[in-house]
């Protein structure tokens, strides 16, 4: 029987156990998935993911709305010609995964994924492989350097436009952007970037004071870095490349779909999207 989150109208999955990882400590990738409603999670991810979702009620939401923000983007980017894509922080798998929704507008879609958790590299390596056509490399985004030298880095020509996702990783890390520009500097003239980050913002302060408390140093879940629009613009946007329409927006807000349900604005979920563009 599922949980629910304290603050959500949805539930946290009940989890099952996994092997390969006795450590009981808190992974960022598990949490994901719990949040997302998935069974690929241990008690220690649901307490976290029970805990933001206490303190921000809008944690399952962004989990939702940040998956649904990289389906999007991926079949918007293979749409517009794009059919080799970096996955940098992938996570633990989710159907439909990058090379499927990719493959459903361009058959031959390659895609290299790319996580620090070895757990999640063997799951994806076990449940998002395709020879030829898909890479997995174990790294850390803030180690730009082995990614680029990884030989299955192979399965992707960088003389060719590539788009790096960076979705739902960047706000894990004190200092994103010049990991983040070694790694786009290294694509092809026509290449893409697609990023969602936390945000503060919009959340009332008594929230945001809580939040920080949470995922701060010494709290327990983080961590966890939000910074602002104009920030999340910084990391998009100069050195050639080109935020595209409509811009640096709440996640549900690029290239939103119809929902049944109004549109919740920022804060609801506290996650900034935007797409940019090397000519």
């Amino acid at each position: 029987m599922n949980d629910t989150s304290p603050g959500s109208r949805r539930p946290v999955a009940s989890g099952r156990a996994l092997t390969g990882d006795p450590s009981g400590r808190l992974s960022l990738a598990r949490r994901y998935n719990a949040l997302l409603g998935g069974k690929d999670n241990q008690a220690v991810d649901r307490r976290s993911a029970h805990a933001l979702a206490e303190v921000f009620p809008g944690a399952v939401a962004a989990a939702i709305e940040n998956r649904r923000f990289l389906r999007r983007a991926v079949a918007a980017l293979a749409k517009a010609g794009v059919s080799q894509f970096l996955d940098v922080g992938c996570g633990l798998p989710h159907e439909p995964t990058v090379h499927e929704v990719a493959r459903q507008v361009v058959p031959g879609a390659r895609v290299v994924y790319v996580d620090n958790d070895p757990l999640v590299l063997a799951y994806a390596r076990a449940l998002m492989h395709s020879p030829g056509a898909t890479g997995h490399i174990l790294a850390d985004l803030d180690d730009p350097e082995t990614i680029l030298d990884h030989p299955q880095l192979g399965v992707l020509d960088l003389a060719q436009p590539v788009a790096l996702l960076a979705v739902g990783v960047l706000h894990f890390l004190p200092v994103p952007y010049p990991a983040l520009a070694r790694l786009r500097d290294a694509l092809a003239p026509g290449s893409y970037m697609a990023v969602t980050h936390h945000s503060h913002d919009h959340l009332p302060a008594d929230v945001a004071e809580r939040l920080t408390a949470l995922t701060g140093p010494g709290g327990g879940h983080g961590p966890l870095y939000p910074r602002t629009r104009a920030d999340v613009v910084r990391l998009l946007d100069g050195d050639g490349w080109e935020v595209l329409a409509p811009g640096v927006v709440p996640v549900r807000r690029w290239q939103p779909r119809r929902y049944p349900e109004p549109d919740p604005d920022g804060p609801q979920t506290a996650l900034y999207a935007g797409v940019a563009h090397r000519p």
